[in-house]
């Protein structure tokens, strides 16, 4: 707590005390006053009483000397007292209750005497319980003596009440000068504990300290500003103690600084002489623009001298600069004039420098930072020059081979790919490209992965071939497909292998075989078909019922078999030709392929008969089929030949029977069939 704080409490507290004192002396005498105007009130209405009850006696004694008006002037002057005073009546009534007793006994007696004086008259009735006329008089006085008591009663009670009020005005008046003198006793005892004591402490300090005592502390406990008085005095005195330390340090540092001086102009001269000898060009520049330093390798690759190039500027015609592009370099785009107006600095600039004859260029990288001084500004520009003309040429060759390889790649009718290991395409001819249905813009921003256009039915190869790669460095040749951007599928041979580096690199070959595939699907078809109707042959024909045969046994599913021969064929090819003969024959065979399942096989049995495998057929369903393509061979005309009708058999596969025991057993129902007129249909089981 600070000591503003204390003293305005200590008078605050002063002054509340005071303003209680003060306020219970003024009730005091507030109440005093009051007790004053009620005894002279009581001491008035005594009077007024004993006059009224003396008048009362002489109008009783001798009512012709003393008439009625006498009394009732009296009362009508005790009526006046009462209404006078009616307010302090009404706080006597309700300060005390033996008071409030006394008013209404008053009130009533004197309504009791004004009813037996009017009684006496005979102008109204007496009151309730009055005794005879002839006692009325006595009670007349008794009642009026009985008034003068009370109003004597209050005169003395009145009058008691003030002298204790007196008395207890005096005791608090005491308090009161009590009250003040001990306040202002405290008042001193604690300013002298809270700044006398304490600045005598400080005085006293402060003696001890002008004696050379810097040891002291004061060390004070307070809270107040002498207590950050205090610890300023104990900061100034451990202030005093480290100076000497402080001088000793200063002394130290200063020999130091001498050395670190030394050092920095040691520093400065092996900076120089490492500036000189660097192999990179350092040239420094005003605010200006001005060089005011270069070091040999600058002026070497500037094609001036030292002093030729001191004092000029970066716009010099001496040198001209040119682009990598080989166009000339503007003089608002110098790396000087950069760093002067945009305040940054200039970084991995390439740029040539053309010869002094103009017939030579030495390709450097730039680079050029700024220097400011302690107000922020650009005071100088450091400018280092690197030759990398022999990494230039390195790079227009590497892009030279770079471009003969592409074409190579281009021209190589064979699709080849480099990729890494998470199958993002880096570099691809364009044969590849075509294959993978891809863009170079694509590659470019390498958004081409081959692993995104491979179905998932073929990521398991590729993981193989991945392993094989990481095993032995090159895996064969393995068949895979690609899904191109319209939804279709293509089908690949690829093959791989490990190129040698750090990064995990693949070059891959990728050969288109869509064309084989459709070869050898016609392959695969002309092996099993006939190639005059594209029925299937009797060699694929075996097969099948082979396989069938073995199935059906197996699962006890039935199996048909239909072998029709055409009616007349060879008079269609004595009489139209075979050209006609082969014609009917690709015309019976669409007409019955239209009716067949595609678990159905129809097969050219040789020459004009055919035979029809019918999987998990039984008889009485194959008969009827027989009977539908007889019907609509029957309805079939072809142009030359006329109506064409046909031979049926029918035979079901009976467990246990050979091949061959089968196909003989169609044989002969469908020659039954001849025999009993052609045009029908024979079965049995």
């Amino acid at each position: 707590m600070t000591l503003r704080t204390r003293s305005r409490l200590v008078a605050l507290s002063s002054a509340l005390l005071f303003l209680v004192l003060l306020g219970v002396f003024l009730v005091t005498d507030q109440d005093r006053t009051r007790l004053k105007e009620k005894l002279e009130f009581s001491q008035s209405l005594t009077v007024q009483t004993v006059k009224l009850n003396r008048v009362l006696a002489l109008y009783l004694l001798q009512p012709r000397a003393h008439p009625r008006a006498e009394v009732e002037a009296e009362f009508a002057a005790l009526d006046g007292v009462l209404q006078s005073d009616g307010e302090a009546i009404a706080e006597s009534i309700q300060d005390d209750p033996a008071t409030r007793v006394a008013w209404e006994g008053l009130r009533r007696l004197l309504d009791d005497l004004r009813a037996r004086i009017a009684g006496l008259d005979g102008n109204v009735a007496g009151p309730q319980g009055a005794q005879p006329e002839g006692d009325a008089p006595d009670l007349i006085l008794t009642d009026s003596g009985t008034l003068a008591l009370v109003t004597c009663q209050l005169t003395q009670g009145a009058a008691e009440r003030l002298v204790t009020l007196t008395a207890q005005e005096k005791l608090t008046l005491g308090i009161l000068l009590a009250g003040m003198a001990g306040l202002g006793l405290g008042s001193f005892l604690v300013f002298q504990r809270t700044i006398l004591d304490p600045v005598q402490q400080l005085q006293t300090a402060a003696v001890r300290i002008s004696g050379g005592e810097t040891h002291l502390r004061l060390k004070s406990r307070r809270r107040d500003e002498l207590r950050q008085l205090a610890d300023a005095f104990d900061r100034m005195l451990d202030q005093l103690e480290e100076s000497t330390v402080s001088r000793a340090r200063l002394e130290a540092e200063i020999a130091a600084r001498a050395r670190v001086l030394r050092a920095l102009r040691a520093s400065q001269r092996g900076f120089r002489d490492l500036v000189r000898n660097l192999p990179a060009g350092v040239v420094v520049h005003g605010a200006d623009g001005r060089i005011l330093f270069s070091n040999p390798m600058a002026a070497q690759l500037l094609g001036l001298t030292a002093d030729q190039l001191r004092g000029t500027t970066a716009s010099d015609p001496a040198w001209a600069f040119v682009r990598p592009s080989g166009a000339r370099l503007p003089v608002d785009e110098f790396p000087v004039q950069r760093v002067l107006t945009t305040g940054t600095q200039v970084q991995n600039l390439n740029l040539g420098i053309l010869s002094a004859d103009r017939t030579s260029t030495i390709w450097v990288q730039c680079e050029a930072h700024p220097v400011a001084d302690e107000q922020g500004q650009i005071s100088q520009i450091v400018v280092t020059f690197f030759d990398i003309s022999e990494r230039r040429r390195a790079e227009d060759e590497a892009r030279l081979a770079q471009a003969r390889f592409q074409r190579l790649m281009d021209a190589n009718a064979i699709g080849v790919v480099v990729t890494d290991s998470s199958g993002t395409i880096l570099e691809a001819n364009d044969y590849y490209l075509n294959l993978l249905d891809c863009t170079r813009a694509q590659l470019a921003a390498g958004a081409a992965n081959w692993r995104e256009r491979t179905p998932p039915e073929w990521l398991s190869a590729d993981e193989r071939a991945i392993a094989e790669l990481n095993a032995t460095g090159r895996c064969p040749p393995y068949e895979k497909e690609y899904l191109r951007r319209d939804g279709s599928r293509i089908p690949l041979l690829l093959a791989g292998t490990l190129l040698p580096g750090a990064e995990a690199q693949i070059l891959g070959l990728a050969l288109d075989m869509t064309e084989r595939k459709r070869l050898e699907r016609e392959l695969r078809q002309l092996a099993v078909t006939d190639p005059l109707t594209g029925a299937y042959n009797r060699r694929h024909l075996l097969e099948t019922l082979a396989a069938e045969t073995q199935r059906a046994q197996r699962y006890g599913k039935p199996l048909a078999l239909i072998m029709f021969d055409i009616d007349h064929f060879k008079t269609i090819n004595d009489t139209q030709g075979h050209g006609q003969g082969d014609a009917v024959l690709v015309a019976i065979v669409a007409q019955v392929g239209l009716r067949l399942r595609r678990t159905d096989i129809l097969a050219r049995w040789g020459g004009e008969e055919f035979l029809i495998l019918l999987p998990e057929t039984c008889l009485v369903r194959a008969l009827a089929l027989a009977e539908r393509l007889r019907t609509g061979l029957h309805t079939l005309s072809c142009p030359g030949a006329g109506t064409m009708t046909a031979s049926f058999g029918v035979a079901e596969y009976c467990p246990g029977e050979t091949l061959d025991q089968w196909l003989k057993r169609t044989d002969d129902l469908m020659f039954q069939a001849k025999r009993e007129g052609r045009n029908r249909v024979a079965g049995g089981a």
